[in-house]
């Protein structure tokens, strides 16, 4: 009975840590040097969508995808109004017609990091739980 007990409880911290991730807010993010401060809905969305690729006063910008596909969801449904098979359809047809190819996909948030700090025209986003002081949250304008 003990054993049950253990296991129940472990089973409802899991979920606990499932829902805290689920509702933390998809944020858009640079390394902490970039030049970026902010940008519109608009911006990101050409960004991510290939149909921007340099900024005034920044100059070429390198947007970068999670390979997690429930973050990916989530950030192109809430910032572009597509979701992923509307995405993956956008970027199918540009490749076929030689307009351009998709973000880079980065697989971990260690890399994510890593490449946003060596490159500051380099954008993604995140849940903003996993923002630090390596990384910069853009203001939406």
């Amino acid at each position: 009975m003990k054993n049950l007990h253990v296991k129940l409880a472990t089973l409802g911290l899991l979920l606990i840590c499932t829902a805290v991730e689920a509702a933390a807010e998809v944020v858009v993010v640079v390394g902490s040097n970039s030049p970026i401060q902010s940008l519109s809905r608009h911006d990101i969305t050409d960004i991510f969508l290939g149909n921007a690729t340099s900024l005034p006063n920044v100059g070429k910008v390198i947007p970068l995808d999670r390979s997690e596909d429930r973050i990916r969801a989530e950030f192109y449904q809430d910032y572009t109004g597509r979701n992923l098979p509307q995405v993956k359809s956008h970027w199918a047809k540009n490749i076929f017609t030689g307009r351009g190819y998709p973000p880079k996909a980065v697989s971990s948030i260690d890399e994510l990091k890593e490449v946003l700090q060596r490159y500051p025209n380099a954008i993604s986003y995140i849940n903003e739980n996993q923002a630090d002081d390596t990384l910069k949250i853009l203001k939406l304008n």
